[in-house]
């Protein structure tokens, strides 16, 4: 049953406005002899200072604690401490999911995922409004899919960025996907501005709010789009108590067919199916896709956090395949730099949906013997695993797409030992690992 909601107007209570606090300020007597003046700043500049921290208590703890996690860079990595960052400074998240490949070399700058991005004006904007969030999803560069003659089966893509513009809890309140223009940008981030001004408290009302203003906006800009026989499907409810994840996956899945018949409906006889295929990517990849579903899809699910709408919006909206990192890499990351330190080999344990092969062979009592002579780094995902690559500066792996990897080995000076996928029986696995083993034991250098 369609869950899309009837967009009709809604009285809506004018916002009030944040008002400001007054500060004391500390009042001296100038006609003081200048010794008591120095006697006295001695004396009381503990006490004002004390004073000080105290009259600030909005600069506490999260404040504390975001000033001392800072990135080295412009832009956070981790969504809770960009989180504590924005309730210290009093902004809101702006969240970059993106390609892998889209990452350059040069990490003291915000990436240029758009032309514009490094532009004076935008670059303020984003200063003075946001602390930006950089997570990377899309295939990573570490890993090389290839087809059975060598050649590569993953093109680099369209390239799609979705930016999403957070609540500092990470409440979605609104979403573009693909580039748009500086203008663009900048017109749908001061509509953002305008929503949730004071911020409810109660989680109702402000589901209530944001529904509010994305219907206003639907109907405002984009209603000459939608067919009123479409308008008239929509149910309009009240915000579930809570959003289900199949609910949320749904209701993404329905906005993507949504956006599919309308631009069948406004240029299906001018494409080939063929065509459409081509062409509906591009446009997506360029922000040029019906805007106004975006709208629908957030009044549907008005206060969704951005953990649980991020991989549906990017398989479904986007049609890219979703990888992400979990806090195995960072585990993965320190068992191998430990294996240099103990100049041992490295194995990697990816993690694999359909364990059972893997978990026979990590069964078998050889392949228990040949993991003792491993540092160890388990459930490993493919993309923790590009991760250590990036950050040990291992050599990059490729694999035939047709194949499933299950296990990776890494020689303590970074080069690639093996690579066994699902192909290997435990046999060819637990021998080609000892190999690994024995060509460092008979290194002259080996300690």
């Amino acid at each position: 049953m369609r869950r899309y909601l009837v967009l009709r107007p809604i009285e809506v209570t004018p916002c009030r406005a944040l008002s400001g606090q007054s500060r004391s300020a500390a009042i001296f007597d100038r006609g003081f002899l200048v010794l008591l003046l120095v006697i006295a700043c001695w004396v009381q500049a503990p006490v004002a200072i004390g004073q000080e921290l105290q009259a600030q208590p909005a600069k506490g703890e999260a404040a504390q604690a975001a000033a001392a996690e800072a990135p080295d860079r412009p832009y956070f990595e981790d969504l809770a401490m960009a989180g504590s960052a924005a309730v210290a400074q009093g902004k809101r998240l702006l969240v970059f999911d993106a390609p892998s490949d889209l990452m350059p070399d040069d990490k003291t700058a915000l990436p240029p995922f758009f032309e514009w991005i490094t532009d004076r004006e935008v670059a303020a904007h984003i200063q003075d409004h946001y602390v930006p969030v950089v997570r990377f999803v899309g295939p990573p560069k570490a890993i090389l899919f290839v087809d059975k003659k060598g050649n590569p089966v993953d093109s680099p893509g369209q390239e799609i960025v979705l930016t999403y513009f957070c609540m500092p809890d990470g409440t979605v309140l609104h979403l573009i996907i693909g580039h748009v223009s500086k203008a663009a940008f900048l017109r749908n981030s001061n509509w953002v501005r305008s929503m949730c001004h004071p911020v409810p408290d109660d989680q109702k009302e402000k589901q209530l709010a944001i529904r509010t203003k994305h219907r206003e906006r639907l109907l405002s800009e984009h209603v000459a789009h939608i067919e009123q026989e479409q308008i008239a499907l929509w149910k309009n409810d009240e915000p579930p108590d809570e959003l289900l994840a199949h609910h949320i996956e749904d209701t993404v899945k329905e906005a993507a067919a949504f956006r599919k018949q309308q631009i069948r409906r406004r240029f299906g006889s001018a494409w080939t199916a063929t065509q459409h295929q081509l062409i509906v990517p591009a446009m997506a990849a360029h922000g040029e896709l019906e805007p106004e579903y975006i709208h629908v899809l957030l009044s549907e699910l008005a206060g969704v956090h951005i953990d649980r709408l991020r991989q549906p919006a990017y398989e479904q909206l986007a049609h890219q395949k979703f990888w992400t990192a979990s806090q195995t890499s960072q585990a993965a990351i320190t068992a191998y730099r430990s294996a240099v330190q103990q100049n041992q080999p490295t194995l990697f344990v990816i993690e694999v949906p359909p364990r059972q092969k893997q978990a026979a062979i990590l069964k078998s009592p050889n392949m228990a013997r040949v993991m003792n002579q491993f540092v160890v780094a388990r459930r490993v995902t493919l993309a923790d695993l590009a991760i250590v690559l990036d950050a040990c500066e291992l050599e990059k792996i490729t694999l035939p797409r047709s194949e499933q990897l299950q296990f990776v080995a890494y020689r303590p000076d970074g080069k690639l030992a093996a690579t066994l996928t699902d192909k290997h029986s435990v046999t060819t696995t637990t021998r080609l690992l000892q190999r690994v083993v024995e060509s460092l034991d008979q290194e002259p250098n080996k300690k």
